[in-house]
């Protein structure tokens, strides 16, 4: 019998819209790629990479709690849409922190082993520094 994972729900704060709940869904390593390579391209202006990285993030919107004019907004691609860019691309920008970032540190007999090479930076800060342009 095989062991298969539950995808992690992530629970984000924000410290400068107070009151404000967003639950999203942990993505696949390949799914955080492909919206990593979405991101910079978001942040350069490319239109379809804006396109495709808010429909990633619909897919992965479990719950939150904005409301338009005093009405729920859906936690989905229609209801992301109606939303400004700025403040759903800093949610955007939270979620995939929090999915990149290590929870616990791994236990000493498995951290032995150094930094490597190859190790490649995300590129998600570029990102959030555009988003204040």
């Amino acid at each position: 019998m095989g062991y298969e994972p539950k995808p992690k729900t992530y629970r984000l704060k924000f410290e400068d819209h107070d009151g404000l709940e967003v639950v999203c869904t942990s993505l696949t390593i390949g799914e955080f790629l492909d919206a990593a390579k979405l991101a910079d391209g978001a942040g350069e202006g490319s239109s379809d990479a804006v396109t495709g990285l808010l429909a990633t993030f619909a897919e992965h919107l479990a719950e939150w709690n904005v409301t338009r004019k005093g009405r729920p907004v859906k936690p989905d691609l229609a209801g992301v849409k109606t939303q400004h860019l700025d403040f759903v691309l800093e949610i955007i920008t939270a979620w995939m922190g929090a999915i990149a970032s290590v929870d616990n540190p791994l236990p000493r007999n498995l951290n032995g082993g150094g930094t490597s090479d190859q190790e490649q930076p995300l590129h998600l800060a570029a990102f959030s520094k555009n988003l204040g342009s």
